[in-house]
């Protein structure tokens, strides 16, 4: 009967520990900031500056290799052409991208705070691309309106500071791709081609 408690007692204490290291390992990420696009086809958003963001989970598999990390998360950015015309309606064109994708980084300490992390991912772009009028904020005629889905490459590096638990700093990275677009609009011309984001920012995660 020892043996037998002493057994469960050792797996209980086994399983508890697994779990709770396994918990340890899943992180938690939003990163938010500037981006600026190139998108061949599109003149009026190629080299537009906008906003992007995104949430990421985490985890490290390997025990034998700590600094290695596997993620799958979500990025999403937004550009917005307006031309305002006083008592009329204001012509726009807008590009949003939300992009899932797994993602492959190792992270190298720089210190007992600091560390520094480059990775890699490979995402899906799903885009809406639109031209249109806006009469109000409740009131819009849309004369182009186009989906397409591509596929993406995204290096990165960053840069941070951790407690162990609570990490942040500064987020770099460059999207190479391509999304091409339906040619069932207005003016019957091509939308799309090779994509390519630059994003600065800041990113925040909670180690569980």
């Amino acid at each position: 009967m020892r043996r037998i408690g002493s057994l469960t007692a050792f797996i209980g204490a086994a399983v508890l520990g697994s779990a709770t290291s396994t918990r340890a390992d899943i992180d938690l990420e939003f990163n938010l900031g500037y981006s600026k696009i190139s998108l061949e086809g599109v003149k009026t958003i190629d080299h537009r500056d906008g906003g992007g963001g995104g949430v990421m989970v985490g985890f490290r598999p390997f025990s034998g290799a700590r600094g290695l990390r596997l993620g799958v998360g979500l990025q999403s950015s937004y550009y917005l052409d307006e031309i305002e015309r006083p008592g009329a309606g204001d012509d726009f064109i807008d590009l949003g991208i939300l992009t899932p994708s797994f993602s492959v980084a190792y992270t190298q300490p720089l210190g007992d705070a600091f560390f520094i992390e480059p990775s890699i991912a490979v995402g899906m772009p799903i885009a809406n691309y639109r031209e249109g009028t806006n009469w109000n904020w409740w009131d819009t005629d849309t004369t182009v309106d186009e989906w397409a889905v591509g596929i993406s490459a995204r290096p990165g590096v960053r840069l941070g500071l951790t407690n162990g638990t609570i990490s942040g700093g500064i987020d770099l990275a460059y999207t190479i791709g391509s999304l091409e677009f339906d040619n069932n609009n207005a003016s019957n011309r091509n939308i799309g081609g090779t994509l390519q984001e630059y994003f600065i920012g800041g990113f925040f995660s909670i180690k569980f």
